[in-house]
């Protein structure tokens, strides 16, 4: 799957497990926690909470690349009405840098 960002660029696979191992060995702590921690979903791919997905994204800005968390959830595409947002579901956040990076 790809999203696109705020800032127009786009993530790739939001929803997927990250390769293992990295090729940063800046980001190996990062990878290894959400590959072998526990932090997120084992059906969805998604990491549950905010607060895991900041520390997550904290673990993996140690490197050269630049990684954002991403909101998932299912509904109507961009952009949203407020009502949409209100009653979509939420599904959980992701980790991801943008396309243009790799």
């Amino acid at each position: 799957m790809i999203s696109r960002s705020r800032n127009g660029k786009f993530y790739a696979g939001v929803g997927r497990v990250p390769p293992y191992p990295s090729n940063e060995p800046a980001e190996e702590l990062g990878i290894d926690e959400f590959v072998f921690g526990g932090v997120k979903d084992p059906d969805t791919n998604l990491i549950p909470s905010l607060g895991a997905a900041a520390r997550l994204c904290n673990m993996l800005n140690c490197g050269r690349r630049t990684f954002e968390i991403i909101y998932c959830r299912d509904g109507e595409p961009l952009p949203p009405s407020e009502l949409e947002i209100e009653i979509a579901e939420p599904l959980g956040y992701d980790i991801a840098t943008v396309r243009t990076e790799y």
